[in-house]
């Protein structure tokens, strides 16, 4: 019994060690709703929200800490016939190209 016990132990904290930290996941956050405040705040009616393994809680923390892959949806709050693909593109794109924070976090070429 006490060796299942171990195994037990054992297998709990290597998940608890796959585990992205607190302080990342707090950091992951604070970045995507920066983001969306960004451009809530130049007028795009938004939302942005986590998908993929964030939402279900199943990160894997990376191997080397120079950053994770976070998946997020952007739902804008415009009606489709009032736009095309090209301006949603051009018109987030040149926000982000404008900013100083966002510029060099993205590649971007006009339509």
């Amino acid at each position: 019994m006490t060796n299942i016990k171990k195994r037990h132990f054992d297998i709990l904290k290597l998940v608890k060690s796959l585990d992205i930290t607190p302080s990342m996941y707090i950091n992951a956050v604070e970045k995507y709703k920066s983001v969306a405040k960004y451009l809530q705040d130049h007028g795009i009616k938004c939302d942005i929200y986590p998908q993929g393994s964030f939402a279900l809680g199943t990160v894997v923390k990376p191997i080397n800490k120079s950053g994770y892959d976070l998946d997020t949806i952007c739902k804008l709050f415009t009606e489709k016939s009032e736009t095309t693909a090209k301006n949603v593109k051009t018109s987030i794109g040149d926000l982000f190209a404008k900013s100083e924070r966002y510029k060099n976090a993205i590649e971007y070429d006009k339509c």
